[in-house]
């Protein structure tokens, strides 16, 4: 809370997302038109009072669309950067504080994953699942934990060796206590800006893999797909493919620009550990 007084802009960008988040999240319950059921008589209608941002190639309204998409594609990059964070951070913390043949293993394999297109890797392993967003959150997030990894082993290796780390070892306390009670809270403050900036970048990885029939399943909205769906029209009915692309941009920018926010903040108290 003394970190918002001292920088409104952060509360600013908070108080933006909540809102953008709220939108999506109760937008869907307030809106009367249903986002699935299609109408042919309406279809590719412009904005206009009844349907701000128009209908799609099959009648349905597709501000509803948006909201209700909204839902899956926010849950969905929050799934993938908790997964692939939580996976890259465990790694990274053994990796980093008890080095050795374990740091050796465990970085090479997070090279492995580094040595290939994030993308095609993720194309391979929901080709291997099936698609469904279910499947396409755990293909984005098995390429999108060797980031956590890197970041978190650094982050370790430059603790570990402080003077409260060693006494702590000094005074007998076990290697789980170390890590769990001096270690992790250490390095919480740059996993956190590094969480915040991925919100907005997995959101548009899932988006992708949306777009290319990874994702879920039709009718169910998701940004990506929906962006899918609009391209044959894309020239003629703008409005179809223009607004679930608007909001991916929105999103990816306002975490973007919260994450900058939040290492400004925490960057001088990581300078007193």
């Amino acid at each position: 809370m003394r970190s918002l007084r001292k920088n409104p802009q952060l509360a600013v960008l908070l108080s933006l997302l909540v809102v953008f988040v709220g939108t999506t999240a109760f937008g869907p319950l307030v809106r009367a038109d249903d986002p699935l059921k299609p109408n042919i008589l309406q279809k590719f209608r412009p904005p206009s009072p009844e349907h701000p941002m128009g209908t799609d190639e099959l009648g349905r309204d597709v501000l509803s669309r948006v909201l209700l998409g909204g839902r899956y594609s926010l849950g969905a990059g929050l799934a993938v950067v908790v997964l692939g964070g939580l996976i890259g951070s465990v790694v990274g913390f053994i990796s980093g504080y008890f080095g050795g043949w374990l740091d050796f293993v465990l970085m090479r394999i997070t090279e492995l994953f580094l040595g290939f297109p994030a993308l095609i890797l993720a194309i391979a392993f929901a080709a291997a699942f099936g698609a469904g967003l279910a499947q396409g959150v755990l293909a984005a997030a098995l390429v999108w934990w060797p980031g956590y990894a890197r970041l978190v082993r650094g982050q370790v290796l430059a603790v570990r060796n402080l003077q409260f780390v060693e006494a702590a070892q000094a005074l007998g306390a076990r290697d789980a206590r170390v890590l769990l009670r001096h270690v992790v809270p250490a390095c919480f403050g740059e996993i956190v800006v590094k969480a915040t900036l991925d919100m907005g970048l997995a959101i548009l990885f899932v988006a992708s893999l949306g777009f290319l029939g990874l994702g879920v399943r039709a009718p169910t909205p998701e940004w990506g797909t929906m962006i899918a769906e609009a391209r044959p029209y894309i020239l003629d009915k703008w409005w179809t493919g223009f607004y679930p692309g608007a909001a991916i941009g929105v999103t990816v920018v306002l975490f973007n620009m919260l994450g900058d926010q939040i290492r400004a903040v925490l960057t001088p108290r990581r300078g007193q550990i």
